[in-house]
């Protein structure tokens, strides 16, 4: 008989797994997707991180002690400056003062190292500090004392310059006679202006001639050449000189005198002779204290003559009792120093 075939059964179909479920993945697989929360927080704090001290370095608040950022202090008051610039490590310091239209006074104006360099711990920062508006109008301080022109002058943030003295008709001693520049001057905060002060009326003194003997009208026109104009003559009886000669004169020689004040001659007029008697007097003078030394003279003239009957030295406060005598009426004059100080009639 033929040989047995032997046949093999077909393979069962695989079975179909639900369409909406994934193979399952392998155990090296897994691991990743366990780590993954841990990585995002990791990124999330890096960038954290990194933004704190991206912000930091900006505001110049994280740096190293050794390297600092200079601050910008331009256009604050000057002790808050100082007060930012110390806070900051850094040392301010004032080099120098500048005018500024803008800026006011005592505000900061300029600084060196600029805003935004890097420079080290404790270095020095300079400061330029604004003086304001620098020009003044200068005050009119003519016709005014000396000592308050100053004053005004300082008040208005100027100095007196160089001051000049000059004699004047016109101002009183001390005061001003005129500045340079003058009123209503723009200046520079803490210029000069400059000072012509009185010194008052020019005393335009002379030194007087002795007169005696000569005639009045002459005498007259000396004095008139001397620049003296108050001039005025009185007549004494007396045989001293002969009639119009000036026989006492109410400066005396040598003296130095006002040309502007007054000045008396005397001149002589002819005295009766017949009948005359003697007439006798005592000078009491307490010699004043204006100077340590005083000269006193005496002059006497009657109607026989003129004379000088004393003259000496005496300290400041000395008492004098000088006996005097005369021929008929008798005129006595006293001198201080060369000017007649006293006059009386026997």
């Amino acid at each position: 008989p033929p040989p047995e075939r032997k046949t093999t059964p077909p393979a069962p179909p695989p079975a179909e797994q639900p369409p909406d479920e994934e193979p399952a993945a392998s155990s090296s697989q897994k691991a990743p997707r366990r780590f993954a929360p841990l990585i995002i927080l990791t990124g999330i704090l890096a960038a954290i991180i990194a933004f704190t001290l991206a912000f930091l370095s900006s505001a110049g608040l994280f740096q190293s002690p050794l390297e600092l950022a200079v601050p910008d202090v331009q256009g604050k008051p000057r002790v808050e400056a100082k007060a930012i610039l110390g806070n900051r490590g850094l040392t301010p310091k004032i080099t120098g003062e500048q005018a500024s239209d803008i800026v006011p006074e005592g505000y900061v104006i300029g600084q060196h190292p600029a805003p935004g360099a890097r420079v080290r711990s404790g270095m020095e920062v300079e400061l330029i500090i604004s003086t304001g508006h620098r020009r003044v109008t200068t005050p009119n301080v003519t016709g005014i004392n000396a000592r308050d022109a100053e004053i005004f002058l300082k008040n208005a943030r100027l100095l007196p310059g160089e001051k000049t003295a000059e004699y004047s008709d016109d101002f009183a001693e001390r005061y001003v006679i005129s500045q340079d520049p003058p009123a209503g001057t723009e200046l520079t905060i803490g210029s000069r202006v400059n000072l012509v002060i009185s010194r008052g009326r020019e005393p335009r003194k002379i030194t007087m001639r002795d007169l005696t003997g000569v005639a009045v009208e002459e005498a007259v026109e000396i004095l008139y050449d001397m620049g003296v104009t108050d001039i005025m003559t009185v007549e004494v009886e007396t045989g001293a000189a002969p009639g119009g000669a000036v026989v006492a004169q109410s400066v005396l020689e040598n003296a130095s005198a006002d040309r502007g004040g007054r000045f008396t001659l005397y001149a002589a007029r002819p005295a009766a002779s017949a009948g005359l008697s003697e007439s006798e007097g005592t000078v009491t003078l307490r010699v004043g204290d204006e100077k340590p030394q005083r000269r006193v003279v005496i002059i006497v003239i009657d109607q026989v003559s003129a004379r000088r009957i004393y003259e000496r030295e005496h300290a400041a406060g000395d008492d004098l009792m000088v006996p005097v005598s005369g021929i008929g009426k008798t005129r006595v004059m006293v001198y201080l120093d060369g000017f007649l100080h006293e006059e009386k009639t026997l």
